[in-house]
């Protein structure tokens, strides 16, 4: 009776314990995989944030060098009209400077401002060449930017001199499309002036022995000269070649 009794106890035990031991194994492993599908989720995540993170990098980088590329060629393009329009009107300021000082004392107040006027542009422009060279060569995009900023912005001139000539008047503010035309209506009036200067002393006959002084003008650009108070001919040329069969 007392060996039968505790046999099935013995055996109903080892029973159960045989049916709850694999129970802790089989938890382990799914908490393993679990954890292991949660850890590959989150690195697959960030690998797709990276990747987001990189794309957009390369579009924006992309996009200021599109944006550098652009604003250098411009600002190439500005320099090299710049040098033009430079290199034509100094010569031009030279041409007619020489006679200027010849007939200093018989041009007039007007004449002499516009002539200082002409100096005093050209110089601001060969300040902001220096200035606009400089940023090029810097090739970096904010300087390009202010490269742009400086051209659209009115021409900058030292105001001492021409302030004195030109009294209480303000000078002019001169956008970049007003620089060639204020430049040539200044030497117009100069040259205007050198000619009727010369008429008026009997220095300049439009004689052959003249065409040195009668060529400088006509290389000036001076589209009109007075001759015994008459306007001539746009087409210098044409005064020119009329005057020279008259001496004939």
């Amino acid at each position: 009776m007392t060996w039968t009794g505790v046999g099935p106890r013995r055996s109903g035990l080892s029973t159960s314990l045989a049916a709850a031991a694999p129970i802790e194994p089989l938890q382990w492993w799914d908490e393993g995989v679990r954890q292991g599908f949660d850890r590959s989720t989150i690195v697959f995540a960030l690998l797709i944030v990276a990747g987001l993170l990189l794309m957009t990098v390369a579009a924006v980088l992309g996009k200021m060098v599109s944006e550098k590329r652009r604003r250098r060629a411009w600002l190439k393009k500005q320099l090299g009209t710049l040098d033009e329009l430079l290199r034509e009107n100094e010569r031009r300021l030279q041409l007619l400077d020489v006679h200027a000082m010849d007939y200093l004392s018989a041009l007039s107040p007007d004449a002499t401002r516009k002539l200082t006027l002409a100096k005093d542009i050209i110089h601001a422009l060969q300040q902001l060449r220096l200035r606009l060279e400089r940023l090029y060569a810097s090739d970096e995009l904010p300087a390009l930017i202010a490269a742009e900023e400086l051209v659209s912005k009115p021409l900058s001139m030292k105001r001492d001199m021409t302030t004195s000539l030109y009294g209480s008047k303000e000078l002019p503010a001169l956008f970049h499309n007003q620089w060639a035309p204020t430049l040539d209506e200044c030497f117009q009036v100069v040259g205007a002036e050198i000619t009727a200067a010369s008429q008026s002393a009997s220095l300049l006959s439009f004689s052959k022995k003249d065409r040195g002084t009668i060529a400088d003008l006509h290389a000036a650009g001076i589209r009109y000269l007075n001759e015994q108070g008459r306007r001539l001919t746009q087409t210098f040329r044409r005064t020119f070649r009329r005057d020279e069969g008259e001496d004939r």
